[in-house]
């Protein structure tokens, strides 16, 4: 792939760049699946968007593939699953299959943590009925991650290779409460610096990705791609830090899955049976008792703190259907506001938020 056009270019020579291995998958009718597509399939530009991210990216490490696909195995499945070893994702634009960084990326393939919003969504351009937004069941997915990623060291010399590994988990996160997950990326992955970065950006994603959404739309001049980030904003008052539980007698506060409540004033939600859910505004809690809701033992509690952010969303497919109409998916992109920029959470690689081991 020509990084600068997004032309195709024949070579004998490899690159060891997944965009420039993608493209030939597609094309090559003896190993790949060229018997069945066709070049007018692939999204040259953003093939040739991911390949500058490769080489430019501004992380410490250009991003390689560097290994043999030996195996016969689904072809989509096969870049689901390995794309992101270089931070890259299977996406398909416009109907066409490509790869997209998964982090903010200028045009120059620099990845920065500055988002750009393409689309604002609101109850004005959302089909009425069509909204629906999920959240990630507590658990596994939901939990800090201290990722073990497993790559391939090579010298010129060695005539075998061997294995290593490299541990990276957020500082802040508590070993305890953590889920410890290993991840094999031997196969491609021959740097120690880019499996680091891919277990950083694992970690990012799990501490911060809580909840997908889906709704239809209509069609625009301006048309979102997976990718693009976007605002929704439907009304819903949104909080942050949410911890539930089941208030106890003299209102102490009984929160299972959270280790403690830290003292502050909270909003809170509280439901019993078939009762309508009330509301309080700046409930104080100390040591984890609400004394204003003393008298409401037994009602499950819902509390946090509220927020007034638009709420960012990274959006993953884009789908018409005969009659016309858009289907969006999209998950949650944690963000945060310095200055007039608007700044990643999830792309934020900085040494100084991780413990590498």
């Amino acid at each position: 792939v020509n990084e600068s056009t997004g032309a195709r270019t024949y070579s004998a020579d490899s690159t060891s760049y997944a965009p420039d291995i993608f493209a030939d998958t597609i094309l090559d009718r003896a190993n790949g699946i060229g018997k069945y597509a066709k070049s007018e399939g692939i999204d040259w530009n953003g093939l040739a968007l991911a390949k500058r991210f490769c080489k430019n990216n501004g992380l410490g490490t250009q991003l390689f593939m560097d290994g043999v696909i030996a195996d016969v195995t689904s072809w989509r499945q096969f870049w689901v699953e390995n794309a992101p070893f270089s931070l890259l994702e299977f996406a398909r634009v416009g109907g066409r299959e490509t790869l997209i960084p998964a982090v903010p990326t200028s045009a120059t393939g620099v990845a920065n943590r500055q988002v750009n919003i393409s689309a604002l969504f609101t109850i004005g351009n959302i089909l009425e009925g069509s909204y629906k937004e999920e959240f990630i069941d507590y658990g596994d997915s939901t939990q800090d991650i201290i990722a073990t990623v497993i790559y391939r060291e090579t010298e010129t010399q060695d005539v075998f290779p061997r294995n290593a590994s490299v541990q990276i988990k957020l500082s802040d996160a508590v070993e305890n409460n953590a889920i410890r997950q290993t991840f094999d990326a031997s196969q491609f992955v021959t740097r120690r610096e880019q499996a680091i970065l891919f277990g950083k950006l694992v970690c990012n994603q799990r501490r911060h990705i809580r909840r997908g959404i889906e709704f239809k739309t209509f069609p625009t001049d301006s048309p979102i791609s997976p990718g693009a980030y976007i605002y929704v904003d439907i009304g819903l008052q949104t909080w942050d830090g949410i911890t539930s539980g089941v208030i106890m007698e003299g209102g102490s506060l009984n929160a299972p899955l959270t280790d403690g409540i830290a003292n502050g004033s909270y909003s809170v939600l509280i439901y019993k049976n078939d009762q309508a859910a009330q509301s309080f505004a700046g409930v104080t809690v100390s040591n984890g008792t609400a004394a204003s809701l003393a008298n409401k033992a037994g009602y499950m509690f819902v509390l946090g703190a509220q927020s007034n952010r638009k709420r960012v969303f990274r959006v993953t497919e884009v789908q018409m259907d005969e009659e016309g109409e858009v289907t969006v998916k999209a998950i949650e992109h944690a963000c945060e506001t310095v200055g007039a920029q608007l700044l990643s959470k999830v792309a934020n690689f900085s040494n100084s938020l991780f413990t590498v081991l």
